[in-house]
Order: structure tokens, then sequence, then C-alpha cells
């Protein structure tokens, strides 16, 4: 049931906010660009995990790639939203360092076929604190109502998804020894917040045409 769930339901669902941000392509602004590639690069990744796994092959060196990636395109969303120039550049150094960091990880800290989740977790971390920060800013202007503004619901998106998955990829190598309820309680959480991701970001494409 959740392998259906995952796979045949939460996957496929990524193709939605793709479809509503292409027919929008041309009116998108740059930071939005961004979450439309990011969609992108979650469905190539999600498709090359799920061949290795009907082939039973080790998928988690596919995620020492997928990270870094993830994390440029969310983090220059952010840096193309802010005004401040501190702001910008500080995300900029962070996109570099991480991605150094990135590199260092399966060559010093853990062996590539871990799950990356010394990266993972810092990246989760990071997007966390900008769209907090985010929303901090947009709360500071009473100009519309919120659901208005077409960012906030990518930024709702972001802070939920990434907030409520944190646990579960800081501890994904342990889950493993876990008895396989406890495992699958997370693996359905996480598809079940991944879906409230499409959701919203297909809500915030949708609303383009309000704009």
């Amino acid at each position: 049931m959740l392998q259906f769930y995952s796979r045949y339901i939460v996957s496929p669902s990524v193709i939605i906010p793709i479809i509503l941000g292409l027919t929008r392509y041309k009116s998108l602004k740059g930071p939005h660009r961004f979450l439309l590639y990011f969609l992108f690069w979650s469905a190539f990744s999600d498709l090359v995990i799920i061949t290795m796994n009907m082939h039973h092959r080790v998928n988690a060196d596919v995620l020492h790639v997928y990270t870094p990636i993830e994390f440029l395109l969310l983090a220059s969303f952010y840096r193309g939203s802010f005004e401040s120039l501190i702001v910008r550049e500080t995300i900029l150094w962070t996109i570099i360092i991480f991605t150094v960091f990135c590199i260092i990880n399966p060559i010093f800290l853990q062996n590539v076929y871990l799950f990356d989740t010394y990266t993972t977790s810092v990246e989760f971390i990071m997007l966390i604190i900008m769209s907090v920060a985010f929303m901090s800013k947009e709360n500071d202007s009473l100009n519309q109502r919120w659901q208005d503004n077409l960012d906030n619901w990518f930024n709702t998106g972001i802070l939920i998804y990434f907030s409520g998955a944190l646990f579960y990829f800081m501890l994904s190598n342990y889950l493993i020894g876990f008895p396989l309820y406890i495992l699958f309680m997370f693996q359905a959480a996480h598809a079940t917040l991944l879906l409230i991701l499409y959701i919203l970001f297909s809500i915030g494409f949708i609303r383009y045409k309000h704009a």
C-alpha cells in the first residue's frame, strides 16, 4: 500500500506543478523559474531512484548528487526574492560553501553508499532558516492579503516539507535497524509532506493568472 501511494500517487503528482509552471513560463519571474527547475530535478532524480529500486540497486549515492543541486536551486529562489544586498551575498556564499561541503562529505566523512545525512541535515536547516526569514520579511509588508502573495504559497510549501522531513533524513541511516512499521510510518509521512509541497507549488503557479 505504501509503495503504491508513494510510487503511483505522490511521485507522478510532480507533473501537475511542472505543467502549470510551463504554461506560465514566459510570465514567471526569475526566482520562480528556479522553483520550476527544482521540480524538474526532483522528478528526474525520483525516476532514477525508482528505476534503481526496481533493479534492486542501492540508491544512496544518487542523493550525494541530488542534495547540492536541490539546495542551489531553492537557495537561488530565496536569493532572488530578497532585496537586501547583504542577504543576497550571504546566500551566495552559503551556496558556495555548502557545495564544497557536499564534495568533501563523501570523500572524508560519509561513504558514498550511505545516505548523506550530514549534508541533507545542514541543507534542511539552512532552507528552514531562509523560509522563516522570508516569511518574516513578507509579514512586515501588509500591502496585500496573504493568499494574494504568490511567494507565500511557494515558501509555505518549502517550510512545511523541509521542517517536517528534517528528522526523517537525519535518521535515515539508522531507520534500517528499526521495526518495519516505524520505517513505513516515516516513509509515509515523508511522501505526504512531498505531496503537500507539490500541491502548494501548484496553487502558487495557478495564481500567476491573478498576478
